[in-house]
């Protein structure tokens, strides 16, 4: 009976509380893991980065690697991705010598050769004759095919033009850009959209009017028919290009320096330009690209060798030396190397800019 009582007791105590029990504490369930991504979809994406990286990549490889083959390595089949050379080998009795490329006649089991140092040839058996071919670059090329042509004097006209063509585009279409995006005038919309319907013009329709304008100007045979157009508007596309970078220039900014009494020159240079590096670097990029590369332009308005540029040299070269295209090749490595080189030191800048300019429309 007592134990009964005190069992009531208890009940009752905590039923007059009017209260319910407290629950009882669960322990907390272990973290459930993270549902894995799916891999498939991110290997076939690299799979297809891959392959379109390797589609692009394969021209250029091949371009290098012939341009360190002989010439009687070039055009054998099946093609070979590794520059390799023929070595040719006498059996002298004293030892093995190594010899030019000899003249075998399997008909009479002779072979000419030419003694290392000697001026006359010697006829010995062909059985006496060996070849070795090994993997070998023949660096030589690039000396000899710089050598031929005079592509120093080219390199100098080339990079003289590029810099030129890289200043005027960038002040002119930097200009151009700063009216359109912050000086309000009447037609600015309906002239900024004419501006970008020239476009639209393939270049071969101002091609002719363009050369008779400069041949009333005397400036046939000479660089500035390519680089005097580039202080005139600078483009269409960097002009578009620099406008969309402005416009994401807050305008408090103006209006500060036009309370403290700066012009519209004043805003331009010392408040905007500043702000636009990596706009006006990747405008620069293009320009420099462009005028490097330029071939249509040299062709036309430039006549005597010693003006010629980098790429109507290499034409020049290829008139002369056409069949050897090993020297060819490292002609078109010499052209296309500093476009590469240029590129990758400024990757950064130039995504960055091409990436600023179409956050705000």
């Amino acid at each position: 009976m007592p134990e009964t009582r005190k069992t009531d007791d208890i009940s009752t105590s905590s039923g007059a509380s009017g209260a319910p029990a407290p629950p009882t504490p669960v322990a907390p369930s272990p973290p459930s893991r993270r549902q894995k991504k799916p891999w498939i979809p991110f290997v076939v994406l690299y799979v297809v980065l891959v392959l379109g990286a390797a589609m692009f990549l394969v021209p250029f490889v091949w371009m290098v690697v012939t341009s360190l083959k002989t010439t009687d390595r070039v055009m054998i089949y099946p093609p070979e991705w590794l520059p390799k050379q023929t070595y040719f080998y006498y059996q002298s009795p004293t030892g093995r010598i190594a010899i030019d490329p000899p003249l075998v006649d399997n008909d009479k089991g002779k072979a000419t050769i030419r003694m290392p140092g000697a001026e006359t040839t010697t006829k010995v058996p062909s059985s006496t004759i060996s070849k070795e071919v090994r993997v070998a670059p023949k660096w030589s090329n690039y000396p000899d095919t710089w050598k031929e042509v005079p592509f120093a004097l080219f390199t100098k006209n080339t990079l003289t033009l590029a810099l030129l063509v890289v200043l005027g585009v960038t002040i002119s279409s930097s200009i151009v850009a700063f009216g359109f995006a912050r000086i309000p005038f009447p037609g600015r919309e309906a002239l900024f959209m004419l501006m970008l319907s020239t476009m639209m013009l393939p270049g071969i329709v101002t091609l002719i009017p363009g050369y008779m304008l400069f041949r009333e100007l005397g400036w046939l045979d000479s660089l500035k028919p390519l680089w005097v157009p580039a202080f005139f508007g600078g483009g269409a596309f960097n002009v578009f290009l620099l406008r969309q970078f402005f416009r994401t220039i807050p305008v408090e900014l103006d209006e500060a320096a036009k309370m403290d009494g700066a012009s519209w020159g004043q805003i331009y240079w010392r408040i905007l330009m500043p702000l636009t590096g990596p706009a006006t670097t990747t405008v620069a990029l293009f320009s420099f690209i462009g005028a490097w590369k330029d071939f249509m332009g040299p062709l036309i308005f430039i006549n005597s060798l010693e003006k010629q540029t980098l790429e109507l040299g290499l034409q020049t070269f290829q008139t002369l030396y056409g069949t050897h295209w090993e020297m060819m090749m490292a002609g078109a490595v010499i052209v296309v190397l500093p476009l590469i080189v240029i590129f990758f030191l400024g990757q950064k800048v130039f995504i960055q800019g091409i990436v600023m300019t179409g956050l705000k429309g």
